[in-house]
């Protein structure tokens, strides 16, 4: 009994209550379990002390708490840090391979069912003409804060001098309601890409298929920042 006790790791995700994994993971029981159904067992390699519940788990805390990993292998009963760098590695490829095609980009969305399921009727009125058949799109770059790197040029190329400090940017593609279509990016922080040149890049190169996607017809809605390139949008 007190050999299972220690291989068994301290945190078990079907022991958990709703609060405490809402604390860890940032997901109720529910949403949490839709996550890991959505990632083959075969996808990962599993033991006694790596389940696809705990590998998920691990990387959702990670995310979320950003603790270091010699704090998760703790948690997880695991003999050391390079264990969890493994696991989290492992879960990041199978959430990509698996989870994030089926959730995120104009892959997993057809421009129908913006139209139809995501596109409020105020903003249909105000943008479209009667009955037009246009999907409305809002374009927005934003930023995620990294940690600074210790590679001068990446170094140089992450900083912002606009928030001083280092960060990435992926542009945002939402509905009118709010649902996210896409975030496409992302790219680096210095005077090489602000909105303009990302949407340009985006559109040029037809990321994600999004030339493809869109119709003539269809409305994007975009700041001032986006004025240098209208071009690309025509």
């Amino acid at each position: 009994m007190l050999d299972e006790a220690n291989r068994r790791s301290p945190i078990d995700f079907d022991r958990l209550t709703e609060e405490q994994c809402f604390i860890l993971t940032g997901l109720t029981k529910n949403n949490f379990l839709d996550v890991c159904s959505d990632i083959p067992p075969t996808s990962l390699r599993q033991s006694e002390l790596r389940s696809v519940k705990q590998a998920i788990g691990c990387l959702l805390i990670k995310l979320r708490l950003g603790l270091s990993n010699v704090v998760l292998a703790t948690l997880f009963s695991l003999p050391n840090k390079k264990g969890v760098s493994g696991i989290v590695e492992s879960a990041r490829e199978a959430f990509m391979a698996h989870f994030v095609p089926k959730h995120l980009g104009f892959e997993h969305i057809s421009r129908q069912d913006v139209i139809t399921k995501h596109t409020r009727p105020l903003a249909k009125r105000l943008f479209t003409n009667p009955g037009d058949d246009a999907a409305i799109l809002i374009l927005d770059g934003t930023y995620i804060y990294v940690q600074k790197s210790a590679n001068n040029i990446v170094q140089r190329r992450t900083f912002s001098l606009h928030k001083g400090r280092p960060l990435i940017k992926p542009m945002m593609v939402v509905a009118s309601d709010g649902y996210i279509i896409s975030a496409i990016g992302p790219y680096l922080a210095d005077y090489q890409n602000n909105d303009a040149s990302m949407t340009k890049h985006i559109m040029m190169n037809n990321r994600e298929g999004v030339t493809d996607w869109l119709k003539p017809n269809d409305v994007l809605i975009v700041d001032r920042g986006f004025r240098d390139c209208f071009a690309a949008f025509k």
